[in-house]
């Protein structure tokens, strides 16, 4: 088993170097993949996706490394969950959840406890679910009583979330993803730190491949900074501008 600062030494660096790449597109291949929502899995993606964002806010190199290793442990005290509450399929009874809500407490406990770890990794893992209005869990905390690298593991944690398929639920086709987290930028999360998500994801996918919901496929070549989805493409029978097309939206990230 490795110790923290073997994981500090090994896979902070890899996951910080990752995060500097422009193109994050690859990362809805890797969330998307079936069946592959594994312990490694979790550990790349949620690192990447919290590093990028951290890169992005400018924060120090000593703020980074805090921020990739908080993003790695940040759901430990899932360890604590029953398994048969964690795959359950069907819904979850108010009191399923209350102990799946409790891993924030359970991760907490733990990290404080291991010789080594921050003190801001547990209180990441504890505060990874709270909300700007205060309507997370598990003490309801409002704005900038919620410690800094929570809010940005906070993103990086709802964007896989719904961008990865689950036992429970299918991923969420990429423009409901992107819908979803404009909903949220006042109320549930930092608005300058989305924000700053939301564009640089956008921005990073021109030039790539792109499936609409009608299963077209075609080449983004432009953002409209107003309406980030309503992108103009370039497919095989022409220019295709989503601002006229109201029916298609991106389903999903291609690549290439």
């Amino acid at each position: 088993m490795k110790t923290v600062e073997g994981i500090k030494a090994e896979i902070v660096p890899i996951i910080e170097e990752a995060a500097k790449n422009p193109d994050i597109y690859y990362l809805f291949e890797e969330m998307q993949a079936k069946n592959e929502y594994t312990h490694k899995h979790n550990i790349g993606v949620w690192g990447n996706i919290a590093t990028y964002l951290g890169t992005k806010l400018g924060l120090s190199k000593e703020s980074l490394s805090d921020l990739t290793l908080a993003a790695i442990l940040h759901d430990v005290g899932k360890t604590r969950i029953p398994e048969r509450l964690l795959e359950k399929p069907g819904k979850l009874t108010a009191t399923e959840y209350d102990e799946i809500k409790r891993h924030t407490i359970y991760g907490y406990e733990l990290l404080k406890s291991i010789p080594g770890i921050p003190p801001s990794i547990a209180l990441t893992a504890l505060q990874h679910h709270e909300r700007e209005d205060g309507q997370g869990y598990p003490h309801k905390l409002k704005g900038s009583n919620i410690y800094y690298l929570s809010k940005i593991v906070a993103i990086a944690d709802v964007f896989h979330a719904m961008s990865s398929d689950r036992v429970y639920h299918q991923a969420m086709p990429f423009y409901k993803v992107i819908e979803q987290m404009n909903r949220d930028v006042f109320g549930k999360f930092n608005p300058k730190m989305l924000l700053v998500f939301i564009n640089q994801l956008m921005g990073t996918l021109v030039g790539k491949e792109v499936m609409l919901t009608n299963q077209q496929i075609g080449t983004i070549i432009m953002i409209n900074p107003y309406e980030p989805l309503k992108v103009l493409m370039k497919t095989n029978s022409g220019i295709l501008d989503l601002r006229l097309e109201k029916e298609l939206q991106i389903e999903r990230i291609i690549g290439k």
